[in-house]
């Protein structure tokens, strides 16, 4: 299973980065980029459940077997009885097992890095202080209420240095460096609208579900560079939305720089606070946002069909399951054991009061079972003549046979007629199948009559009906070998 989700998922994010191409060629924007990077990521939790449920399609990309296409000709040992067969040893350790654990123990480290991160940030923010200064609130809510961000921000100044950052899936909190006091005008703007441009955007959640899929995928390597490649389109689309509002592009980049120079993000928690700006992201921002791309946001159309789009890959990477490559696999032919004479079967006992016909045995035939050989591109070994059989003997035993069956229905029917007239008899009587009149259990203290008896010297009930004869099984015809005995017909019959 977990070959087949690193296949999957190695394919998808393929696709995705073909997508983002695709739009970046087509004049789209960094926050259409970003979006179709999050659908992806969001397709990437649901693949394992799509592939469980998906029809398989095969794809031949695992590597086939490297046995020599010749035609073996192997014997198949006789079947050995109960007694005789000797368990196997049971193997000292399960692979898969082996394999399994190392995943889940990848996983468990991941989700435990991801709760430190989240302990660090809180004990980080329980050591900041509140931002006592009127112009700092003040200007929080003006920007708030021009970016449209409708939850209200906690902003809080650090006691050592720190990144510009943003976390907080329900309530928003900025965490400021303990120097944001005594900033200018035109930096402290720059950093709040780039702040709250993140806290519009949810930008957050997304970097949650991100660190998720990174938990889940961590053996693919594809999936983190996928997981940079989404938190760098995330950094544009913010600048983009800053200088959207009319924020100087040349101001904005120096502020940027300024801030990717001084400070740093926690180690621990880098993956789940969105901070400002990172060295290793610096010189694309700068690129980005001195110059001339497409700032739009992304419409409704965009996004339905992105995510019907993604929805449709993902069933397909869901139902691609890797096989072995087929090669020249080699025919096998394989002989069959001897099989035994079965054990002959005893006599039909014979009806009371019917004659039977004498039956003459059937001359025992020495046969041999055909043996069933698989063609093979090489040359087969030649199997032996089968022997002649005495076929037009066998045939005359049998047709013997069905003039006595014949006989025997002939008296069957008779006897048939007579056990009609016999119950009819008794109908007209009135005494069929009368044994007596069991009693009325009556109430307490009257338990019933008596029942009444059959009429005496007439049988109560109508005998027994006669057993119709069996007919005789004809006999197998064999492979004719000249032209005479493929003129036996072997659809004679009674």
């Amino acid at each position: 299973m977990i070959g087949g989700l690193l296949v999957r998922s190695t394919l998808l994010v393929a696709l995705l980065f073909i997508a983002s191409i695709a739009v970046r060629r087509a004049g789209g924007s960094a926050s259409m980029r970003h979006l179709v990077w999050l659908t992806g990521m969001g397709a990437l939790i649901l693949l394992p459940l799509l592939a469980a449920i998906a029809p398989p399609l095969d794809l031949p990309i695992l590597p086939g077997d490297a046995a020599p296409p010749a035609a073996l000709a192997l014997p198949v040992p006789a079947p050995l009885s109960a007694d005789a067969a000797s368990p196997s040893p049971a193997p000292a350790f399960d692979p898969a097992f082996l394999l399994w654990l190392a995943y889940l123990a990848g996983v468990a480290v991941l989700l435990g890095r991801i709760a430190l991160g989240f302990h660090l940030l809180a004990r980080i923010w329980r050591g900041a202080k509140p931002v006592g200064d009127a112009r700092w609130t003040d200007q929080v809510d003006a920007l708030s209420g021009a970016m449209g961000v409708g939850r209200a921000a906690s902003v809080r100044v650090a006691r050592r240095l720190a990144m510009p950052m943003t976390w907080g899936l329900v309530a928003p909190k900025i965490l400021l460096p303990a120097e944001a006091l005594a900033w200018p005008v035109e930096l402290r703007r720059s950093v709040l609208l780039h702040e709250l441009a993140h806290i519009r955007r949810r930008d957050s959640l997304s970097r949650l579900a991100v660190a998720l899929v990174c938990a889940c995928y961590w053996f693919n390597p594809a999936i983190w560079i996928a997981a940079r490649r989404m938190r760098l389109e995330q950094e544009h689309a913010c600048d983009d939305l800053v200088l959207a509002l009319g924020a100087k592009a040349s101001a904005y980049a120096r502020n940027l720089l300024d801030v990717a120079c001084a400070y740093a993000p926690p180690a621990a928690a880098a993956g789940l606070c969105v901070a400002m700006a990172r060295a290793s992201e610096l010189e694309q921002r700068l690129t980005a946002i001195v110059g001339s791309t497409p700032r739009h946001r992304p419409g409704r159309r965009f996004a339905a069909g992105t995510a019907l789009v993604a929805l449709a890959i993902t069933l397909l990477a869901a139902s691609l399951s890797p096989v072995r490559a087929s090669r020249s696999a080699p025919v096998l032919a394989f002989r069959a054991p001897a099989v035994l004479p079965a054990s002959p079967s005893p006599p039909a006992a014979p009806v009371p009061g019917r004659r039977t016909v004498e039956e003459k045995p059937l001359p025992q035939a020495a046969m041999r079972p055909s043996l069933a050989v698989v063609e093979s591109a090489a040359a087969a070994e030649p199997q032996p003549a089968e022997p002649e059989l005495d076929y037009p003997a066998m045939v005359a035993v049998y047709r013997r046979d069905v003039d006595a069956y014949h006989l025997q229905l002939a008296r069957y029917r008779s006897d048939v007629e007579a056990w009609r007239r016999e119950v009819d008899a008794l109908r007209a009587q009135g005494n069929l199948a009368n044994a007596g009149n069991a009693g009325n259990a009556g109430n307490s203290g009257n338990f019933g009559n008596p029942g009444s008896p059959a009429a005496p010297g007439v049988p109560a009930v109508p005998p027994t009906p006669p057993t119709p004869p069996t007919p005789p099984t004809p006999p197998t015809p064999p492979t004719p070998i000249d032209a005479s005995q493929a003129l036996i017909s072997t659809s004679q019959g009674p």
